[in-house]
């Protein structure tokens, strides 16, 4: 990274020469600057070193997979509980769950009623 600034800053300062190959020259400095590829391999360790960092890597990417899986079957978990609640109240009351399902699917809580929490109060006490 250190020595594509330090071609930047030479392009730039030679950018004032005239001359398409000097401009296509600092055009693909900047480019070569804004979207270079990070190197995989920027840790400077030794074999040993860097295969227990592999590892770690690994087991930490496991780790989160394990996490993810985990948050889906809970959530699983809680629509079935919502599914059984929904069917022992059809059970129960044919007249309640009626009037559970039906209207609008995208209600909301309407703008004005919400209280700000994140300001202070207007009059301190």
């Amino acid at each position: 990274m250190k020595s594509t600034l330090r071609l930047l800053a030479k392009a730039t300062k030679a950018s004032k020469k005239t001359g398409p190959s000097v401009r296509d020259e600092s055009v693909q400095l900047l480019r070569s600057a804004l979207y270079e590829i990070p190197n995989e391999n920027a840790l400077h360790m030794d074999k040993e070193s860097w295969k227990k960092h592999e590892i770690i890597n690994r087991a930490w990417g496991i780790h989160q997979s394990r996490k993810q899986k985990e948050l889906k079957c809970s959530y699983e978990k809680q629509f079935q509980a919502m599914q059984e609640a929904c069917e022992e109240l059809r059970l129960t009351s044919e007249s309640l769950f009626n009037a559970s399902m039906t209207g609008s699917k995208s209600r909301r809580f309407p703008i004005q009623t919400r209280i700000p929490t994140d300001t202070p109060p207007r009059i301190m006490s």
